[in-house]
């Protein structure tokens, strides 16, 4: 998407939010994290262009009336619903995705104003951060709020915390440990570290936490990346888990099952993370179950989807 398009899908949001939400121009600016007279820019370019009639004349329209219902259905901050994808639409549309969750960190990290930014792992994540522009922030710190070693020793391939730290220019945090270590007592001895405790208080404290979904089917990435095997996968299936934030894994009312793996989970508690304002990347129609089940359990203050996940979420309450 070319800064053209950019500023028109952004003028299309500011008229959404003042002709069809009645919100001012000053909670339009706070919306969009805008200046008031970037608001007033964008509503004059709305008008300019077109796109405002009866209703906004822009397809941006509808999904910003799915993210304002979700919302408050679930009570976030803000949800943002990018188009689905035109040729592959139950698909996640992983590029959109990432433009809006490379916009969302941009503006987050947009302060003179030291920040603690958590970071969990997940292919939208990952591509929200290669989406962005290097930015010198030296003054931020980015941390790891799960484990990033694999279970052959290698590092998770989806890791973004060196990444969003070398665009930013900060210091790094990367948690020294397993996602899933192989027993509760090793994981007793892990949190006994020095280091690791260190990492933890400071991921507790993170000002925002960026995180990534996952399904649990076959194509689970937790599967393919070899983080639970194929008796584990099968044995939470049974148990009735359909998704995984942060290596725990939910049903569908939001609750963590209570497997042998529950004791083996390395990092930040999710009651932790709710504590704090963490914002979700996740799309696509098989990612609908499991975003309902974060949803539910309350954790998250803002999520970012696309338009297929939008509408079957609120079509399914």
């Amino acid at each position: 998407m070319d800064q053209a398009e950019r500023k028109r899908d952004q003028a299309a949001r500011a008229a959404w939010l003042s002709y069809v939400a009645g919100l001012t121009q000053d909670e339009i600016a706070r919306r969009l994290n805008v200046s008031r007279m970037a608001a007033q820019r964008l509503l004059a370019f709305a008008a300019q262009e077109g796109m405002v009639k009866v209703r906004i004349d822009h397809p941006i329209a509808a999904c910003m009336e799915l993210g304002e219902r979700i919302a408050r259905r679930h009570g976030l901050r803000f949800c943002e619903v990018v188009p689905a994808d035109p040729v592959a639409p139950a698909r996640p549309n992983l590029p959109a995705l990432a433009i809006a969750g490379a916009t969302w960190i941009e503006r987050l990290v947009d302060t003179d104003k030291p920040l603690v930014i958590g970071v969990g792992n997940g292919r939208s994540v990952r591509a929200a951060v290669e989406e962005m522009a290097s930015s010198p922030r030296p003054q931020h710190q980015v941390v790891s709020v799960t484990g990033n070693i694999a279970r052959d020793s290698s590092y998770n391939p989806f890791d973004v915390v060196m990444r969003l730290g070398d665009r930013l220019g900060a210091q790094r945090f990367l948690m020294p440990a397993p996602l899933i270590a192989e027993s509760a007592e090793d994981r007793r001895v892990l949190e006994e570290q020095k280091p690791f405790r260190e990492i933890m208080a400071l991921a507790a404290r993170a000002d925002a936490i960026l995180i990534g979904i996952g399904q649990l089917d076959d194509s689970a990435p937790v599967l393919q990346d070899k983080v639970i095997s194929r008796d584990e996968y099968e044995t939470l299936r049974r148990a009735g888990a359909i998704g995984e934030v942060l290596g725990n894994f939910l049903d569908a009312k939001g609750q963590v099952l209570p497997s042998p793996l529950r004791d083996r989970v390395i990092g930040l508690p999710l009651d932790a993370v709710a504590r704090r304002p963490a914002v979700a990347i996740a799309g696509g129609a098989v990612k609908v179950p499991a975003i309902r089940a974060v949803l539910a359990r309350g954790l998250l203050q803002g999520l970012i989807t696309d338009e297929t996940a939008a509408s079957a979420l609120v079509s399914l309450g």
